[in-house]
């Protein structure tokens, strides 16, 4: 226990540095596709231009507004003749647009990468390079690999390791000295040491994996995310089913896993396949000194998304955001056969996520930007809540270690008093005082409260004991524990005075 609480101790000493905290905030969007129906709904024939803005113009500000958006491009950049399945290949418009809209990274080994040959896959990393879009998965040679694999993304003081994989490539053979990355255990294991021994503040590996239009994931997707966690990855973001599949938030191992985000933007329109969800997490990196840090998942959820075509004539495609389309579907789906399936979508899709999904819930994606890292106010409220809800599973017999601890570390320091009262009664007193309302002893009870008071007071004499008591009133304590406690309080300051 000794060793929990120095732990805990040091967690919250740096965490009162509001300035050593960072945060970074990530969005993860499934495949990205280019049906026949895209390509011809994107083309403008009287500029006799491919034009994709209005297609992702609702998602846009979602993507824009993450620190870091990364996606699964499910296609290539080949050139002409465009032409969606079975052999892809987007007008470069698209790319252009991916770009404006906010993706960061784009990660290309799929079964589709090797659709269009040795032609295909490297004008695909020559467009991407063009526009500046960093990518991973596929190469042009053993040494470009060797040179930028694993992907190493800067920002925000975070460095993230980026690995991408796939199952196959229907079985096109991959022309040499082209390389797909391959969901090869033996690489992935020599791959992700590699990534480790670069020390990023997280890995996170996609892996193009799974049966599709399955709505659970097999035992082999299990195990393969199971090897990555083994091997150092935090976080693994599946595609390939074309449909959603759950995701579980493994917070005791600070690890997460989305099995498949299903189609983010695609000419499929049978049912499950005519939507998505993305992810969005925030990672919290806590530096100890220059060279020491640790960084955890924060917090996770996800955000539905379904694909809308227009019934008219020109049969343009957008990506509807659930919570948009909720709020006026009638703006957003102009038909009613349209307006049907979109909450058959959004129906299914919370049906899987609530009966499977471990830890991670649905969000507003208005709000996703609360905790700015700009914001000392928002800053100092999420550190409040997080330091909650550490200091929630001590016991009583904890109290007093901790206590002195802690008050013995920070007492003194000239920056914490704007709002060490805040912390130390808001956290200490309220939440210490959850256990204390479950005791059944009157003694232990009062002798916990006057260990509080006694060894937060060097730090906390403006504190009115009615403001402390005051604490107690949503325990339900009786009146007469209060009157015992307020008697115990007053002769404790009274000494403390003499």
């Amino acid at each position: 226990m000794k060793i929990f609480l120095s732990i805990l101790f040091a967690f919250l000493v740096i965490q009162l540095h509001a300035q050593d905290t960072t945060r970074l905030s990530l969005i993860f969007a499934g495949d990205i596709m280019g049906h026949d129906s895209q390509i011809a709904a994107a083309y403008d024939p009287i500029k006799k231009r491919y034009d994709y803005s209005n297609c992702f113009r609702f998602v846009k500000p979602y993507l824009a507004g993450a620190d870091l958006a990364i996606g699964n491009l499910e296609l290539t950049f080949a050139g002409r003749p465009y032409k969606g399945y079975p052999q892809f290949s987007s007008p470069d418009a698209l790319g252009v647009t991916l770009k404006d809209i906010g993706f960061d990274v784009l990660v290309t080994s799929n079964n589709h990468c090797v659709d269009r040959g040795r032609k295909g896959l490297e004008r695909t990393i020559a467009v991407l390079d063009s526009l500046s879009i960093p990518h991973t998965g596929t190469f042009v040679d053993t040494v470009s690999r060797m040179n930028d694999y694993p992907l190493m993304v800067r920002k925000n003081g975070f460095v993230i390791a980026v690995l991408n994989y796939t199952y196959g490539t229907n079985g096109l053979p991959v022309t040499r000295p082209n390389i797909v990355n391959r969901l090869d255990t033996a690489i992935m294991r020599k791959d992700l040491k590699k990534a480790c021994e670069l020390k990023p503040d997280a890995i996170i590996v996609f892996t193009h994996w799974g049966a599709e239009y399955q709505s659970l994931p097999s035992k082999g997707q299990k195990d393969l995310a199971d090897f990555c966690f083994r091997h150092g990855a935090k976080i693994v973001i599946g595609a390939h089913p074309h449909v959603i599949q759950p995701i579980e938030w493994r917070k005791q191992k600070d690890q997460l896993v989305a099995y498949s985000l299903g189609n983010f933007i695609s000419g499929q329109r049978k049912r499950y396949t005519d939507g998505g969800s993305m992810v969005y997490l925030e990672l919290e990196k806590v530096a100890y000194a220059a060279d020491s840090s640790a960084t955890s998942i924060d917090s996770a959820g996800y955000a539905l998304e379904w694909v809308y075509r227009t019934a008219d004539a020109k049969k343009h495609y957008y990506i509807i955001p659930v919570e948009k389309g909720e709020k006026d579907s009638v703006q957003f789906i102009a038909d009613v056969s349209s307006r049907d399936a979109f909450k058959i979508f959004a129906r299914d899709s919370r049906q899987l996520f609530s009966k499977y999904n471990v830890g991670v819930g649905e969000i507003r994606l208005d709000n996703i930007r609360q905790f700015a890292p700009s914001d000392s106010v928002a800053c100092n409220t999420h550190i409040l809540k997080r330091t909650q809800e550490k200091i929630a599973i001590l016991t009583s017999d904890d109290v007093r270690l901790f206590l002195s601890t802690f008050n013995n570390a920070c007492g003194n320091h000239v920056e914490f008093k704007e709002w060490s009262n805040e912390l130390l009664f808001t956290v200490l007193h309220q939440h210490t005082l959850d256990f204390l309302s479950v005791l059944q002893d009157t003694d232990a009870m009062l002798n916990t409260v006057l260990i509080l008071q006694e060894l937060s007071s060097p730090i906390s004499d403006k504190i009115s004991i009615d403001d402390l008591l005051s604490r107690i009133d949503p325990l339900d304590a009786s009146l007469k524990y209060k009157n015992v406690i307020r008697e115990s309080l007053l002769k404790a300051r009274e000494q403390k005075k003499n």
